[in-house]
């Protein structure tokens, strides 16, 4: 190869990899355009797919929703814009009801949801912010933030329910001390006073370029710009 085909072959290297890390970014209103399955209303069966675990991507940055149901048009103030949001509902080992603004409801048995549920990415993220609130009975909710290894970040920060505006919440590296690998949440329970439910709306996260990548591309130029001056 010969010294010019090299630094070709380095400057398209460094490029790729500067390309490869350039911050991806998911944003969810949990439609059903995203993959989501609304979850069964009423004491209805519930459609395949409903309670599963449901991945949003742009390709670059993975985001995995996990132990919740979406709900579309049930409950007013879970949505911070509507039609639809993710609910965590824990209805307790027995047949407790949730029931929403617009008067369904979700009960316990086939349509029970589960006492903890987690939002987790494929790589470590800058920031995340989301619209929650607690929707029903009990102490309000909490959530723990993880970074890329499992270690803790931030334990039990407390989602109760208040006006819409109060009920945004979001999370950067820099003021937790870590990039965010998972966020999980605990509902109250399951014990006397069933149900209790977190609702999620209109989510958003930003992953990092990596530090290896971005170099590699540095280096391509670099090595470029060396190659130019010296010619």
């Amino acid at each position: 190869m010969s010294s010019d085909q090299f630094v070709l072959a380095a400057v398209a290297a460094g490029l790729l990899a500067t390309q490869s890390a350039v911050a991806g970014s998911v944003s969810t209103g949990f439609g059903t355009e995203d993959g989501f399955v609304t979850g069964p209303v009423n004491g209805a069966a519930a459609a395949p797919g409903a309670f599963e675990d449901v991945v949003v991507s742009d390709g670059t940055l993975e985001v995995t929703f996990s132990g919740g149901q979406q709900q579309q048009a049930f409950d007013g103030p879970s949505y911070e814009q509507g039609p639809s949001a993710y609910l965590l509902v824990n209805t307790g080992p027995g047949a407790a009801v949730f029931t929403g603004a617009s008067g369904n409801t979700i009960t316990g048995g086939a349509n029970n949801g589960d006492q903890t549920g987690s939002i987790s990415f494929n790589t470590g993220v800058t920031e995340v912010s989301f619209f929650a609130t607690n929707r029903a009975n009990g102490p309000a909710a909490t959530l723990d933030i993880f970074d890329i290894g499992g270690d803790l970040l931030l334990e039990d920060f407390v989602i109760d329910s208040g006006a819409i505006a109060d009920q945004q919440f979001s999370f950067n590296s820099v003021d937790l001390g870590g990039l965010i690998g998972e966020i999980t949440f605990d509902l109250p329970g399951p014990n006397a006073n069933a149900p209790y439910v977190l609702a999620i709306d209109t989510f958003s996260a930003t992953a990092v370029p990596t530090p290896s990548a971005i170099g590699a591309g540095l280096a391509g130029l670099a090595l470029l710009s060396g190659r130019r001056r010296r010619g």
